[in-house]
């Protein structure tokens, strides 16, 4: 029998709804992180995958356009991130109405694309409900329609409230509507060995992306306990491959999200998904990266919202009670009183009274804690934190 054929996959961003989605996750979400395109293109070929059975490198993004509406005044750094990663650009100029007839480009695009066999699944990065004739037309010409799912709200920095959603009737009328979250959930389980999801950017970087010393930039995206290898995300959201061997100073791995400077080639040799990098040595966060979460407020923020969601869906499983186990020693009498005392009601105040500590200890404007007398953030707020300690967010100079 002949191999089958490799699936086909089209992506198409409506770049409106793209980025607002970008800056959900990049400034509100658990993660505080932008979606990289490659992480995005590899994550839709896991899934795909895992939907019908093949393996991820029988499939591949043979088609990505991403359309958006265009002012006088454009970034030309985005533009060499686009043509980087391949991504065919179709502009709508804004007139004295606004962005007109992006919807309906891509609409035509995708659909002609289709018509001419490029492709046969359709990846729509959108939620918008006036895509659902497009969805229609597809499937009838026995296209697979995926498009990814969101229902978020938040406050904004002004703290109004805000929603990034996908509309109800789009995914319903899709062949899979996949949650956002729980995508990049599993890109960052273990043995997961595509691109790094998320980008963080180093705006003293243009698009080039060598810096003033004469180095790439990034940050280590993945690193498996006990590995050879790992990844590095660059500053323009480019995924490498990080040999054991390639690591300066005799070193076994390093870290998670960990800054380095590196050299290399941006093109991947033949048969390889990842150009290797190349003499990468460790440098100061200050120097060259943003690194998530850098702020303790925030950090604490994300945390106390984690152990809320957890703690839900604990007690989603029945009540928290101590009983024997097969294979397990009787609990002791005062641990089984101990975890009898254990609730939702009572988790939900330990972290309602670990907010409360967090509101009265922010730094105020003069920089110093509104109630200890010394600078923010003060040591109850570092206290706090110390909880946290194993975390990959967790930073050193957090210690009380």
């Amino acid at each position: 029998m002949p191999d089958p054929q490799p699936a086909r996959l089209g992506v198409f961003y409506d770049g409106g709804w793209f980025h607002h989605l970008g800056q959900y996750f990049g400034r509100h979400s658990r993660w505080r992180a932008r979606p990289s395109f490659a992480g995005i293109h590899d994550l839709m070929r896991w899934y795909v995958g895992r939907v019908t059975d093949q393996d991820v490198h029988d499939i591949a993004v043979t088609e990505k356009h991403y359309v958006r509406g265009r002012g006088s005044d454009p970034s030309t750094t985005f533009d060499a991130v686009l043509e980087r990663e391949g991504i065919h650009r179709h502009d709508v100029r804004y007139n004295r109405h606004g962005e007109k007839g992006a919807d309906v480009l891509l609409a035509l695009e995708a659909f002609h694309r289709a018509l001419e066999g490029a492709y046969d699944t359709a990846v729509l990065i959108t939620g918008d409900a006036d895509f659902v004739p497009l969805v229609e037309r597809l499937q009838r010409l026995g296209v697979r329609v995926i498009v990814p799912d969101i229902v978020a709200a938040y406050l904004d920095d002004d703290g109004h409230e805000r929603e990034v959603g996908c509309a109800r009737a789009l995914a319903q009328a899709v062949d899979h509507a996949p949650a956002w979250e729980e995508l990049f959930e599993e890109a960052l389980k273990p043995g997961y060995e595509l691109t790094y999801p998320f980008l963080w950017l180093d705006q003293r970087f243009d698009a080039d992306e060598i810096g003033p010393d004469g180095y790439r930039h990034g940050s280590i995206s993945r690193w498996d306990d006990g590995s050879p290898y790992g990844f590095v995300t660059d500053t323009v959201g480019r995924a490498w491959f990080v040999s054991r061997d390639q690591l300066v100073g005799q070193r076994e791995s390093l870290p998670l999200h960990q800054p380095v400077a590196f050299l290399g080639d941006p093109v991947a040799p033949e048969g390889k998904a990842h150009p290797p990098a190349l003499g990468v040595r460790p440098v100061p966060h200050t120097m060259f990266a943003t690194p998530p979460m850098d702020d303790l407020i925030e950090f604490l923020r994300a945390r106390m919202s984690e152990d809320e969601l957890v703690a839900k869906q604990c007690a989603a499983d029945g009540p928290w009670t101590a009983g024997a186990e097969p294979d397990r020693p009787p609990v002791d009498e005062r641990v089984a009183a101990y975890l009898s005392r254990l609730s939702l009601a009572r988790a939900l105040a330990d972290i309602e009274a670990k907010r409360e500590i967090l509101r009265l200890h922010e730094g105020g404007d003069d920089g110093r804690c509104p109630t200890c007398p010394e600078e923010s953030p003060c040591t109850t707020l570092r206290l706090l934190a110390e909880v946290y300690l194993d975390h990959p967010d967790y930073r050193r100079e957090w210690g009380p």
